[in-house]
């Protein structure tokens, strides 16, 4: 047995050893093949998942789906673009209002240092016997906050 193997071994040797470079060649081109098949089918697969979640499923043709998903990224960077104004808008008012607010409440910081000012100056006024006038009450009046009866 022993020989029998050996001298089949040696056959199959002596046919190998001169075609080692074709077999080889030929075991790459399978591999190639079949990873190319692999490719193409994950590559497929992408596709009929990206069309069908577009919208636009693959079945119905590549235009159809390539379409849609060039309307649907349109959509999204109209979308961007719209929210992107709308929030510099809305920073920009809100912006404006505190400035707004800054300059109203450096006037009424003014208006009250001004009636308190007033105030000290009619407070000096009053006599020794503790009488007041109008220009007490209206500065009284303006300390409070209150503003003077139309005339």
């Amino acid at each position: 047995m022993i020989e029998i193997g050996s001298a089949l071994g040696a056959r199959l040797w002596s046919w190998i050893a001169p075609h080692w470079m074709t077999i080889l060649a030929a075991i790459g081109a399978a591999g190639l093949i079949t990873w190319l098949a692999l490719g193409r089918a994950e590559l497929q697969a992408f596709a009929d998942r990206s069309c069908a979640t577009a919208g636009a499923p693959y079945a119905a043709g590549p235009d159809a789906c390539e379409t849609r998903i060039l309307a649907l990224a349109t959509y999204e960077r109209d979308t961007q673009a719209a929210t992107a104004r709308a929030l510099a808008a809305a920073a920009a008012e809100r912006e404006s209002k505190a400035a707004a607010d800054a300059r109203a409440a450096q006037a009424n910081d003014a208006a009250a240092r001004s009636a308190a000012d007033t105030m000290e100056k009619e407070d000096a006024k009053i006599g020794p016997d503790g009488r007041v006038d109008g220009d007490w009450l209206a500065a009284l009046n303006r300390a409070g906050g209150l503003r003077a009866p139309a005339r």
